[in-house]
């Protein structure tokens, strides 16, 4: 504030109508304190008297009067909370103890430009707002971004797998990924095997991982029926033992009569024996049929 050289001049109403006063010279009064000074006192006949004069500088001024924060942009990526501290370009300029804090969380969960009000606190307990920029830009790589997850397969052996099928989010994945095997698993035997994919995503990064192969064997004609429910297990049927040709004659057909009884006996209790060895054959071949079925 520029001080009045009148303010300086105690019985200036007491002076002759007409009587100046000024300064002699400019006083400095940027910063606090007392500081001396010259006033002219010119008369209306041109006389002059020179007056040693101090004048006083006070600020009564809060600190948020005091000083002018300057904002600029903060820059952060996706989820990264930025500092208030880092939107004040002047920062060093403010007196120590000014601390710095957002009016309002800025969200930072998505790209793009976030407006953002910084309360700057001064040590006397006065504030200001500062609006200013937060870019969140993310400058991460697709395979940052990005996790692909995986899932064991089935295959029947020699049978390779698409490699898109180990990859259980891909449709989470951007548009334009390729999935390729890097290192094929070996499904020439049954047996459980791993192989390495590899996920490249559009802006050239890539993932690499492991996932596991199931390898199953392959079905025989055998079994490809038992599924079907159509193999029948086949029993051979017994031949009756000791059954005769059929006899061109009825004398062919004829127990011999000659010989004595016990001859005769023993024979027909061995045609007896392997008629009813025939029928016992027949009986079991035919409960194994119904048991089966």
């Amino acid at each position: 504030e520029t001080p009045k050289a009148e303010d300086s001049i105690g019985n200036l109403d007491k002076l002759p109508e007409g009587t100046k006063v000024a300064f002699k010279d400019p006083v400095d009064t940027t910063t606090e304190g007392t500081k001396d000074a010259t006033v002219v006192v010119t008369y209306p006949d041109g006389s002059t008297d020179e007056v040693k004069v101090t004048v006083t500088v006070t600020d009564d001024r809060t600190d948020a009067d005091k000083y002018e924060p300057i904002g600029q942009d903060v820059n952060v990526t996706p989820g990264q909370e930025p500092d208030p501290a880092d939107g004040i370009k002047n920062k060093e300029d403010l007196p120590e103890g000014t601390e710095f804090e957002w009016k309002e969380p800025i969200d930072t969960t998505t790209p793009g430009e976030k407006e953002g009000t910084i309360v700057v606190i001064y040590p006397d307990g006065s504030r200001e707002e500062i609006k200013v920029v937060v870019n969140v830009v993310d400058d991460r790589t697709d395979a940052d971004k990005y996790e692909p997850t995986t899932k064991p397969i089935e295959v029947v052996e020699g049978q390779v797998p698409d490699a898109k099928d180990t990859i259980t989010n891909l449709d989470e994945l951007p548009e334009g990924t390729m999935v390729e095997w890097i290192v094929a698993p070996n499904t020439a035997n049954p047996g459980t095997v791993n192989g390495l994919v590899k996920v490249t995503y559009p802006d050239g990064s890539f993932d690499i991982v492991e996932v596991e192969v199931v390898v199953k064997a392959k079905a025989s004609n055998g079994d490809k029926k038992d599924v079907a429910g159509a193999k029948e297990e086949t029993v051979a049927q017994p031949k009756p033992t000791n059954v005769s040709k059929p006899a061109e004659n009825k004398q062919q057909q004829e127990l011999p009569q000659t010989g004595d009884a016990d001859t005769q006996a023993a024979s027909v209790a061995g045609v007896l024996m392997t008629a009813l060895a025939g029928l016992f054959g027949l009986g079991v071949v035919a409960d194994k049929k119904k048991r089966k079925n």
